[in-house]
């Protein structure tokens, strides 16, 4: 087991078993990806883009990212396959996150907590539109 960051505004961190798959963590839990390893995390109902304040509170394998209001999102992805619906793997700073699609549109993002719709390529080398952090960019698709 290992205790990790928990992500957003959480100060307080549960230590977590580790694991590959979902299947090897008890009921309620998914294994997540955290910057320190793999491992079972509870689960919440937040989608991928949502605002979050602790890993807890996204969905199924996704964790919180300490971005501004929290995000969740899949860390570490290889390809926009392994991303949940409605989001898509790219380079998002110093991290590789499935983040969410925003079909060009700005109004699909955070606005007020200055998230922007930036094309990036994603992980299979398709253009994509994503919800970035203020001061977050990818590398251009232009």
């Amino acid at each position: 087991h290992f205790c990790p960051d928990p992500g957003g505004s959480d100060w307080t961190s549960d230590c977590v078993d580790t694991c590959e798959t979902s299947s090897e963590c008890r009921s309620g839990y998914a294994c997540k990806t955290f910057y320190e390893g793999r491992g079972c995390g509870g689960t919440g109902y937040g989608n991928p883009g949502d605002a979050c304040y602790s890993f807890r509170a996204c969905e199924g394998e996704m964790t919180c990212l300490e971005w501004t209001g929290g995000y969740c999102a899949t860390i570490d992805c290889w390809s926009s396959d392994e991303c949940p619906s409605g989001s898509y793997c790219v380079a998002a700073g110093s991290d590789i996150v499935c983040a969410k699609d925003c079909l060009w549109s700005d109004d699909l993002c955070r606005l007020s907590e200055g998230y922007h719709c930036d094309c990036a390529m994603d992980a299979d080398g398709t253009r994509q539109w994503v919800c970035l952090a203020p001061g977050v960019y990818s590398d251009p698709c232009y």
